[in-house]
Order: structure tokens, then C-alpha cells, then sequence
């Protein structure tokens, strides 16, 4: 493979880029020196599988390693911190490879427990964005959404309008309530969590009267 370009990544690496861009991978300035890479010449076999070998894939796992250190993460946000630290793609497979077989990730875990975070927090609807968000797959989406129950929904709901409302309020005006309506099925909650929501208010002090208005 031809070294197409060595271009400097910040002032501790360099960026070696073989076949004009086909791949490439960042080495620290005194890796860089004692392989004696330069620009224009060949890198064999030989030696590319020494750098991935040697070099890269351990530096990979500490580096996931680390970043697991303070909360799980998910697959999807573990290849994207090694890409955005110019890893080659062989390299990101396989330090996922370490992580799943050590099962220090696992997209399945990852999914139940952020629910049950969120559950009684957040709508439905929510809960399975934050989870695309993260990059878990639809269907661990829905084997950690079966934790799930109508009455977790209620209470999120129900936090969300005297969160919306605040603690001090009795009255509310018809252009307010048809805001806090529109604000909470914007949310994602279903027409019977919303009606759950507001009967719920009752007891704060609204009126009956209110609650025929809703």
C-alpha cells in the first residue's frame, strides 16, 4: 500500500493516509519515527498488520475502555467516539468484538435499563427517540419498551402538566388548557394519559368545573 499523505492531526499525531485516502490511521510523532513511515513510499503487509496489531487494536481497547468507565454506552456510541478518533473501520470491529464477548456492552441491557430510567418520566413516544438516538436497534426498542405499563405513561403524563402548570395554579383559561393539551400530545402521550393527567388535577384543587371544560 502506498503512504499517499502524512498530514499532522494535532501536535502530539500524525495522520497516515494510504491509497489516496483508501484508509488511513493516526500514530503518535515518536511511533511515526521509529517505524520510519514517509510520505511517498510503500507500507507492506507485513507492516500495516504490525501497526494494527501492535499498536492500534490495544490502543482501541483502552480507549473503549475507558469510556466505559463512568456509564454503559451503547454499540452505536462506541464506534462513533473511535471513527472521531480515526480509527480504521477494522479496528472499530474488532474492539466491539472485545466489548460484546466480554459483554462489557450490550445494546439489550443498555435499552431495559435506560426505560426503566425513564419510565414514569416520559412518554412513550420519547423514550423509544432517546433510544434511536443512541442507536439501538428497533428491535431491542421493543423487547425493553414490554417493561413498559399504561400506568407508567399515566404518571409521566401527569408529572409533565403540573410540571407544565405549576403548583400554585386552581384556574386555567380555555386558550390554556388547549395549550397544555397541545403541549403534552406533542410529547407523545396518548388522548387517555392526557384525560388521566388532567382528573389528576382535582385533587391539587381545580375546580369540577375545569375538569367538565377539558
Amino acid at each position: 500500500m502506498l503512504i499517499s499523505g502524512i498530514r499532522e492531526f494535532d501536535k502530539k499525531r500524525k495522520k497516515i493516509i494510504l491509497d489516496e485516502g483508501a484508509e488511513s490511521f493516526l500514530l503518535y510523532n515518536g511511533e511515526l519515527r521509529t517505524l520510519a513511515l514517509r510520505e511517498g513510499e510503500e507500507l507492506s503487509g507485513a507492516q500495516r498488520e504490525k501497526i494494527f496489531e501492535e499498536i492500534l487494536k490495544p490502543r482501541a481497547k483502552k480507549k473503549v475502555l475507558y469510556y466505559l468507565k463512568d456509564s454503559d454506552k451503547t454499540s452505536a456510541q462506541i464506534r462513533l467516539k473511535l471513527k472521531q478518533g480515526g480509527y480504521p473501520q477494522e479496528i472499530i470491529e474488532d474492539a466491539l468484538a472485545f466489548l460484546e464477548r466480554h459483554r462489557f456492552v450490550d445494546d439489550k441491557r443498555y435499552a431495559e435499563t435506560y426505560t426503566g430510567e425513564l419510565k414514569g418520566k416520559k412518554s412513550r413516544r420519547e423514550i423509544i427517540a432517546k433510544l434511536k438516538e443512541r442507536g439501538i436497534s428497533g428491535s431491542d426498542i421493543q423487547e425493553a419498551l414490554e417493561n413498559l405499563n399504561p400506568e407508567d405513561e399515566y404518571a409521566a403524563c401527569e408529572k409533565a402538566l403540573r410540571g407544565r402548570l405549576g403548583r400554585k395554579r386552581t384556574e386555567l383559561s380555555d386558550p390554556d388548557r388547549q395549550k397544555a393539551y397541545a403541549f403534552l400530545a406533542r410529547k407523545g402521550y396518548s388522548y387517555d394519559a392526557i384525560e388521566h393527567a388532567f382528573h389528576a388535577l382535582v385533587s391539587d384543587g381545580f375546580s369540577q368545573d375545569f375538569m367538565q371544560e377539558v
